[in-house]
């Protein structure tokens, strides 16, 4: 397998990588894996829907390949907090999937009934 054959892939794990460190990578694994649709994240220790609204970069405004985020129960607290679905579906609006669920628009109308007030950049935490 070459590089070029690595930057086709369609989908990315990070295992036990800090989300700051992804967060700050965004721009340069956006640019080399043109083809990204899918980010699985596991024992990152995602611990809050703070952490969740960083990853926002990886979701920018007309980009709508990349469609599907995973965040591992394994390693990542913030998946149990109850408003973790409506909250990526508020934060993300074109993400189609989420741990592999289909994202529901009662799920977005709820997302933006609870968090549509807030401004995106309250979470720059």
């Amino acid at each position: 397998m070459n590089n070029s054959d690595v930057y086709n892939c369609s989908e990315i794990t990070f295992n036990y990588v800090d989300v700051e460190a992804i967060v700050r990578k965004a721009s340069d694994i956006l640019k080399k894996f043109r083809f990204l649709k899918r980010i699985i994240l596991r024992n990152n220790a995602v611990k809050s829907l703070a952490m969740v609204a960083k990853l926002v970069v990886f979701y920018p405004p007309g980009q709508e390949i990349l469609n599907e985020l995973c965040i591992s129960y394994e390693g990542n607290p913030v998946v149990g907090i109850s408003l973790f679905r409506f909250f990526a579906a508020y934060m993300f609006p074109h993400l189609k999937f989420l741990n592999l669920a289909e994202i529901t628009e009662v799920e977005r109308s709820r997302g933006a009934g609870l968090f549509g007030e807030m401004r995106k950049t309250n979470f720059d935490r």
